[in-house]
């Protein structure tokens, strides 16, 4: 049986604690750029990057379409996968990333997104 719910802790933990930057080196592959002291990335919407990570907020931001995305979304659309699938994707990755998004968030502390 397919599980098709989660709790709001879970849904929490999965868009806050892994790293939107490991999301998409490692599980969309795609290629994070350091450019101008910003963490680019292309759009998995526009394809253009124009983009940035925001590490505080754990967001990626894509400036020419003016989309935030999650984890969650970067899976669904970066991997054409569904809700239920990019979380389960994201839970069996989630005890591996914590680290990663600790020294992520302290080394690109610079971004700010409004």
């Amino acid at each position: 049986m397919h599980r098709k719910r989660f709790s709001e802790e879970e849904l929490y933990e999965i868009r806050n604690k892994i790293a939107v930057k490991y999301v998409l080196e490692h599980l969309c592959g795609s290629e994070c750029k350091e450019i101008e002291g910003y963490t680019r990335f292309v759009c998995p919407v526009c394809h253009e990057m124009r983009t940035s990570i925001h590490p505080e907020e754990n967001l990626g931001r894509c400036f020419r379409c003016q989309r935030n995305f999650n984890s969650i979304e970067l899976v669904m659309l970066g991997c054409k996968l569904s809700f239920v699938e990019s979380v389960k994707v994201l839970q069996s990755h989630s005890c591996n990333t914590h680290a990663a998004m600790d020294n992520s968030a302290r080394r690109n502390s610079r971004l700010n997104i409004s």
